[in-house]
This record gives structure tokens, C-alpha cells and sequence, in this order.
């Protein structure tokens, strides 16, 4: 129980910092995003279960500050975990820091990329008289996304390799 508020207590603060502070800084840092960071790494520490739920969570609180209809981020959020658990426990499967930072990059691909089929489809189906992300602004942001995601990663890792013993090296040993 006490595991889940922690979990909670974090994803609350994540979304604060990204959506009060990332947010409101200049136009690089903005692509910065901590809450893909930290479905990376619940995929790391969780079974797929709790997994769907704490990526329910996180999508239904960033939904309420998201400019798309409502539940589109949630769809987005649980379609972007449920792809990087599939690849974690049949492609990535060591707890490495490549690993992390790969799932970082494709995690920040398919996030993005589903947010930006959103938007044309919404478009074209006349619900928004707008685009939220045009094209060539996807793109560099895209590119300044997985950049800062990928450098960030590297010491989010190291800190909870250090603050865990759950991504250490295991080696089996025969007799």
C-alpha cells in the first residue's frame, strides 16, 4: 500500500513539474518529457497489471490539462506502455542502461507519433478547427524530444541503479 502512494506522490509531482514548470521554459527544454521517463521506467519495475493501471493514471491526470478531447491522452499513455512493455519482455529484455535509453527513444516515437495521428484524425473529422501539432513543427520537436529524453535517461538510470539493487547485473552460475 505504502509502494502505491509513493507511486501516486511521484506521478503527481512528475505532472506538476512537466505542465507548471517544463512547460513555461524556452522552446528546446520543452521537449522534455519527464512522464515518459517514468513510464519507461514502471515498465523496468512493473508486471503488466499494475502497469495498465498506474498508465490509466498518469493519462487521466495529463487529461486534464491536455487540449485533445478527453481520453485521448489516456489512450495514447496505456497504447504507449502496453507497446514498451511488449518490447521490453520480448526484445529488450535485460535491465541495461542501452535498454532504458532505447526504450526512452522508441517510447518517445510512439507517443508522439499516436498524438500526431490524433490530431489529423480529430482535423479531419472537423472536431478541431485546428491543428494542435503541424508538421514541421512535430518534426524538430520530435527530434529535440528524443535528444533531451535520451540524455536525461542516462542519469535517471544510473541514480535508480544506484538507489535499487533491481537493475543489477545477475550472472547464473553452474556447477
Amino acid at each position: 500500500m505504502n509502494r502505491n502512494i509513493l507511486i501516486f506522490l511521484v506521478i503527481l509531482a512528475l505532472v506538476v513539474v512537466q505542465i507548471s514548470f517544463l512547460n513555461q521554459l524556452s522552446s528546446d527544454i520543452v521537449s522534455l518529457n519527464l512522464i515518459l521517463l517514468f513510464l519507461v521506467f514502471i515498465v523496468f519495475r512493473l508486471e503488466i497489471i499494475p502497469l495498465l493501471w498506474w498508465s490509466l493514471v498518469v493519462g487521466f491526470i495529463l487529461d486534464l490539462f491536455s487540449a485533445f478531447p478527453f481520453g485521448t491522452t489516456m489512450i495514447v499513455t496505456i497504447i504507449t506502455s502496453l507497446s514498451l512493455h511488449f518490447l521490453f519482455q520480448n526484445f529488450l529484455t535485460n535491465r541495461s542502461l542501452y535498454s532504458f535509453v532505447l526504450l526512452t527513444i522508441i517510447g518517445t516515437l510512439i507517443y508522439n507519433i499516436l498524438f500526431f495521428l490524433g490530431s489529423l484524425i480529430f482535423h479531419s473529422l472537423n472536431l478541431q478547427n485546428y491543428y494542435l501539432l503541424s508538421g514541421s513543427q512535430f518534426w524538430a520537436g520530435l527530434f529535440w524530444q528524443i535528444i533531451l529524453n535520451s540524455i536525461i535517461a542516462f542519469p535517471f538510470f544510473l541514480v535508480i541503479r544506484f538507489l535499487s539493487n533491481r537493475f543489477q547485473r545477475r550472472f547464473l552460475v553452474t556447477k
